[in-house]
């Protein structure tokens, strides 16, 4: 999970009725609901890896009893490099291939490869290579490489400027 999500406990009965039920975060009061099916949105902000999840349910007598989940969170970006492509100032001509490396805890989800702000190739599977054709683009060109893990968080790699022959 990543950002805001929603934590939902159903199915729990009291003979004597659930007064009020707790979610705590790591440790941390979330809120509290007291209308069954139990439902709070959770912030992992800026949390990666394991995050305690703990519903705590309190009865008119004062009896509680509780239920733990962990979840893992993952609010970080992939890792993302270029590992061979022409260099920064380069002057390239025809088809020019760009090779990326790419990995996530999560997994990736695709990389693109980005010319003067417009996505001009995508790759989705690992071995990622990228290519396009630079007569068919402005005699500057700004490139960058994104790459989306499955949850959705994004990096970019640092700008190159490449020059048309």
């Amino acid at each position: 999970m990543r950002g805001t999500f929603t934590s939902t406990l159903q199915g729990v009965q009291d003979v004597i009725g659930v007064a009020r039920a707790e979610l705590w975060a790591n440790g941390r009061y979330v809120g509290s609901d007291n209308v069954a099916p139990y439902s709070m949105a959770v912030n992992s902000g800026a949390a990666n890896g394991s995050v305690v999840l703990t519903w705590r349910l309190t009865d008119r007598f004062g009896n509680t009893r509780t239920y733990t989940r962990t979840v893992v969170a993952d609010n970080a970006g992939p890792a993302v490099s270029i590992s061979k492509a022409p260099r920064n100032k380069a002057k390239i001509k025809g088809t020019t291939k760009v090779y990326v490396k790419a990995s996530d805890a999560s997994g990736i989800a695709r990389v693109e490869l980005i010319v003067n702000g417009k996505v001009v190739a995508r790759d989705y599977t690992a071995g990622y290579l990228l290519g396009f054709n630079a007569s068919k683009q402005r005699k500057t060109m700004k490139v960058q490489v994104r790459a989306y893990d499955k949850l959705g968080n994004v990096k970019y790699t640092s700008t190159r400027t490449w020059y048309r022959k």
